[in-house]
């Protein structure tokens, strides 16, 4: 009860704090050549938001001049931002328990060292390299190993993955390699030990049964992890996905002016409904996660799938 309770406060923090930061910009109007607040921003701005719901214009956006509905192209962003969220995630979750078996496993952890070193790099210090190597490439050898900017067209982007896999490949690694080595110590590992178990046994029925069991919780922070990098990545190398219904039309700034008043605003509609989709397919991602940490947990404990 208690941990629902604090579920409950937590979520409606976050909620709080959320509208809050949406609708602070309709604080600050620009009034007969000076700035002024209106306290009643915010309220009007939510009011407005839950009369238009349900509405024909509530899924409209203009492209210049041009209105239309968001309809024709949401499904095609979130389709490119679930796929490459959920695929860099789950290759990051699978090679990061291998390197982390691999190196907890072992005394000497050089390339855990190097895994470390390359994701204390800035995520978009990685995009910018990348995006140099791949022109000039192309413009010394003639190769292309890829492309700058993509289209809905392109599908799942190879580049954008590789980048997304390095940030979080190192957490998961880390993580794995350390709980693997404070386990190594436990009492029933040694007593393994201590029965002539083969090492693999000892690895994977025992060590790696245990890790899988208690990283269900450091799942959240690797898709907090990735999705982060994911706004990044989709910003550089404008990969039309949930980051440009954020940025492009939701914090694209608004300019209103009613009896005299201008006011400052973000298109609140737009960034609530983009930010909703985005928690969405990050709640799936870890569904999914979930998922595969619980057969991989099974598979390794030689138990039955079904249960």
């Amino acid at each position: 009860m208690r941990q629902l309770v604090r579920f409950l406060l937590r979520l409606s923090l976050s909620v709080f704090i959320l509208l809050a930061i949406l609708t602070a910009p309709a604080l600050f109007v620009f009034e007969e050549g000076a700035h002024a607040l209106n306290l009643h921003g915010p309220l009007t701005v939510l009011s407005d938001f839950f009369s238009e719901l349900g509405s024909e214009d509530f899924l409209m956006v203009m492209f210049g001049k041009t209105p239309r509905n968001m309809m024709e192209f949401i499904p095609d962003f979130i389709r490119a931002s679930f796929l490459h969220l959920m695929i860099a995630t789950v290759i990051s979750l699978l090679l990061g328990i291998l390197l982390g078996v691999f190196f907890g496993t072992r005394k000497r952890k050089f390339g855990l060292g190097g895994l470390t070193l390359l994701s204390a790099v800035p995520d978009f210090i990685l995009v910018m390299v990348l995006q140099l190597l791949m022109v000039l490439s192309f413009q010394n050898l003639g190769i292309r190993l890829g492309y700058i900017n993509y289209s809905i067209r392109d599908g799942i982007m190879g580049f954008p993955l590789i980048i997304l896999v390095i940030i979080s490949l190192s957490y998961v690694s880390r993580t794995i390699a350390q709980k693997m080595t404070q386990i190594g110590t436990e009492d029933y590992v040694l007593y393994a030990r201590a029965r002539g178990l083969s090492r693999p046994v000892i690895i994977f029925r025992y060590m790696l049964t245990a890790v899988l069991s208690g990283f269900r919780g450091d799942l959240i922070k690797l898709v907090s992890i990735t999705t982060g990098s994911l706004f990044i990545v989709e910003r550089m190398f404008s990969i039309p996905g949930l980051t440009r219904l954020l940025f492009h039309f939701g914090f694209n700034m608004e300019f209103s002016t009613y009896r005299g008043i201008t006011a400052y605003s973000i298109n609140f509609r737009i960034a609530l409904t983009a930010i909703i989709l985005i928690a969405a397919i990050s709640a799936a991602t870890y569904l999914i996660c979930l998922l595969l940490i619980f057969f991989l947990r099974r598979i390794c404990a030689h138990e039955s799938l079904i249960s």
